[in-house]
């Protein structure tokens, strides 16, 4: 391996970084030279990455899957540019990463890209980046049916001009997964039904999702669709739907807060709070929504009759077969030319943030008991509204950032996942309001381990 630098790259990195910070998190680095999603042929390659700090830029690491290649030292300005050249000693698959580190010693965030090396003449070669340009990959989950037991038959569709690497049916609450995996020629085409019993029964009364991942040749991120099961749930898959099992010793005609919750003078997060339901404590149930995904109780200190998200509530299974649905009333409509508007500094509230599983493992085949994602849950409450909800993660070398989805209520959730790294799986859920304003919660740790079978 050799080392050349480019250096007439200079002056062009000058111009193009003219308006780049520094972070407090270290240096930003690009590479320049091979593009993401590039097939090459196997010949020396010349790597060429530069990176902007504020304290310049001391040193620039290049790895290979994963592995410390080279060390090249920059000159401490506040641009700094390197170049290693690679020579691959064989074809396949490779992610290239470059970290870059200031003068401080702090580590920049990691640029990479993915690159395919073949055994091909240029001219033979598809650039797959380019081919996915003009076709697109379809993958839907079309529908979901309840079977005997706790199994479910989840019709999928895929296509793919690329190939289909492999894919995974899986439950985005239960551990329950069904993947097949493929050898070239890949298929384009996948349409069936797959059938996947989910091995427990469900102790928390909510609905249940399934997720569909593909993943395809050239493609940085796996692809994901997501469906429920009929009205939410299939009968028989919560625990406590048993006659002879009961969650708690909660009467028919009261509700238990699973957590604090906002009691609104609606069943929607645009009614006004008109009181709080605090973990642990009762209330009488008066209503529910017709669709059952909000109950109208009265607050014990108040009498206040109010609605809570069903789901932040602990409840006898027989109590949504008594409750009289009650109509919504409209949602309030301000007199604006009699409104003062005021600014709003108020946070988002973060609250009972979870992951499910808490165990995962890393990306690959084999042991189909385990889940290789979780699901980020989270009740997100503001006095102005939600603009944006969203799961930061990160372990071992590996980070990213996913947008976690309105699901009910105040409730958002999305998938984490899968990850190539073991370790302890850090996620942090970062919420803003309409207005602006941020705030941000940790959930428990989630274990990664390899497969072992």
């Amino acid at each position: 391996m050799r080392f050349r630098r480019l250096s007439w790259l200079a002056p062009l990195l000058v111009v193009v970084l003219a308006s780049c910070t520094s972070s407090a998190s270290g240096p930003r680095a690009w590479i320049d030279q091979p593009l993401d999603g590039s097939q090459l042929p196997r010949e020396p390659l010349a790597i060429t990455a530069h990176a902007a700090d504020s304290d310049g830029v001391s040193t620039f690491e290049f790895y290979l899957n994963d592995e410390l290649v080279q060390t090249i030292a920059a000159q401490g300005g506040r641009f700094g540019e390197a170049s290693w050249e690679w020579e691959p000693s064989q074809p396949g698959e490779f992610t290239i990463r470059v970290v870059p580190i200031d003068s401080q010693g702090n580590l920049g965030q990691a640029a990479q890209a993915h690159v395919r090396i073949a055994e091909l003449d240029q001219g033979d070669l598809i650039d797959l980046s380019q081919a996915q340009v003009q076709e697109t990959v379809k993958v839907a989950i079309e529908s979901i049916e309840c079977l005997t037991g706790q199994t479910v038959a989840v019709d999928i569709e895929i296509s793919s001009p690329v190939g289909i690497e492999s894919y995974m049916v899986f439950n985005t609450v239960i551990q329950a997964e069904y993947m097949e995996t493929f050898q070239p020629p890949l298929p384009i085409t996948i349409s069936k039904t797959v059938q996947v019993t989910e091995p427990i029964l469900d102790p928390i009364a909510r609905y249940h999702r399934w997720g569909l991942k593909v993943d395809t040749p050239g493609e940085v991120a796996p692809i994901y669709a997501y469906a429920v099961e009929p009205n939410d749930r299939c009968p028989g898959h919560y625990k406590y739907e048993l006659a002879d099992e009961q969650p708690s010793t909660v009467d028919l005609d009261q509700v238990k807060a699973r957590q604090n919750a906002t009691c609104r003078q609606g069943p929607e997060a645009g009614f006004e709070p008109a009181g709080y339901l605090m973990q642990d404590e009762l209330a009488a149930a008066v209503g529910k929504l017709a669709n059952q995904s909000w109950i109208q109780v009265r607050l014990p200190a108040s009498n206040q009759i109010c609605w809570i998200v069903a789901n932040l509530l602990e409840f006898d299974p027989g109590l949504l077969d008594v409750l009289p649905p009650v109509a919504p009333p409209p949602l309030p409509v301000p007199d604006i030319s009699t409104v003062t508007p005021i600014l709003d500094t108020t946070s988002p509230v973060i609250a009972g943030v979870g992951v499910n599983p808490a165990l995962i493992l890393t990306q690959g085949s084999g042991c189909s008991a385990y889940s290789r994602t979780t699901a980020v849950q989270a009740t997100v409450t503001d006095n102005v509204g939600v603009d944006l909800v969203n799961a930061n993660w990160s372990v071992g070398g590996e980070s990213g950032q996913v947008t976690l989805v309105h699901v009910t209520g105040d409730i958002f959730e999305g998938v984490v996942g899968p990850v190539n790294t073991t370790g302890t799986l850090n996620i942090s859920v970062w919420a803003r309001d309409e207005a602006g304003n941020s705030n941000s919660a940790s959930a428990p740790g989630v274990t990664v381990q390899n497969c072992i079978e």
